[in-house]
This record gives structure tokens, C-alpha cells and sequence, in this order.
């Protein structure tokens, strides 16, 4: 019996290593896709791209949007998922603004280095199998917004990361 069960576990490892061989290597979404599908997301929800801008003193590159009801743009930077910046991002968000990290189809109001290393180890095993929509990135959003404007609370961000969704941008002309 035993051995059966182990001939099972080594066809099962086996039959998945073949399949994983077999499937073309997707390269992860990098910064320039993830920010076109950002400004494509963000419009498609009636945000208005104001531009790109630097975050004080950081030099670290943002999105600006204008929305319905907001007296201030909403802000939207693309953090890499080894956390350096996000301390720095949490320290420079002034009291009047709300800051929230997005990364697939988790939010939080913090950056959780533990829960995002996990989500981003989970989604890579599961593109390496092909069990996810979504394309591997080292990506983040780190998104803040004026105080009372819930225009970005109510976007589904988790198309950015969606292959069909980043190869519908690819295709489409300039």
C-alpha cells in the first residue's frame, strides 16, 4: 500500500513538472504595463489622469487622478514588493489622506510585509501550474487619496495584474 501511494506522489510530481516544462515562460507584468493598465482601470471608472508626478522628497513616481467629489487627487504609486518604500510612503501620507496597498486581490491599510511576500509566493507557484489569471509581478499599489473620497475604494484594481486584460492593452494601437 505504502508503496503504491508513493508511486502516486512521484507521478503526480512528475506529471506536474512535465506540464510546468511544457508551458511557455510568462514574463512578469513590468512597470510600463502595470502603469498603462492602471491609467486604463482609473478611466474606465470615471478617474481622470491628471499625469505623472514624483512623491516629495522620495523621487519615487506617482499617477495623479482627478475624481468626482474629491478636492485633491488621488494618488497612485507602484511599490515594489521588497517594502523599502512603504515605510517611507506611510511616514509621507499626511494625516488628511488615506493610504491603502493593493496587491492582486488583497487590500490593506498597512503595508503587511508577511502577508505580501505570502500572496506573492502564492501567486507565483500558481502561474507556474497555470491555476491563475493573473501574470507574476513584483508589484504593488500603494494608493492615497484625500480624506472622504472613496473613488478608489470602489475600483477593482485586480485587473491590472488580469493576462487577458494586460494582452487586450498590447494589442491596442499607440
Amino acid at each position: 500500500m505504502k508503496a503504491r501511494l508513493g508511486h502516486a506522489l512521484f507521478a503526480l510530481i512528475l506529471t506536474g513538472s512535465v506540464l510546468t516544462n511544457a508551458r511557455p515562460d510568462e514574463p512578469a507584468a513590468d512597470a510600463n504595463q502595470l502603469a498603462a493598465a492602471i491609467i486604463a482601470v482609473a478611466q474606465s471608472n470615471n478617474l481622470s489622469f491628471r499625469g505623472q508626478t514624483t512623491l516629495a522628497n522620495l523621487g519615487l513616481p506617482t499617477l495623479a487622478f482627478d475624481a468626482k467629489g474629491c478636492r485633491e487627487p488621488i494618488s497612485i504609486a507602484l511599490l515594489s514588493n521588497d517594502l523599502e518604500p512603504l515605510s517611507w510612503l506611510k511616514a509621507l501620507t499626511p494625516g488628511n489622506r488615506a493610504l491603502q496597498f493593493i496587491y492582486y486581490d488583497r487590500r490593506w491599510r498597512g503595508p503587511d510585509r508577511a502577508l505580501i511576500f505570502w500572496e506573492h509566493k502564492k501567486q507565483q507557484a500558481l502561474a507556474a501550474v497555470g491555476l491563475t489569471s493573473f501574470v507574476p509581478s513584483p508589484y504593488l499599489l500603494g494608493i492615497t487619496a484625500p480624506s472622504g473620497c472613496n473613488a478608489a475604494d470602489t475600483i477593482d484594481w485586480r485587473q491590472i495584474w488580469e493576462r487577458r486584460f494586460l494582452a487586450r492593452l498590447a494589442r491596442q494601437p499607440g
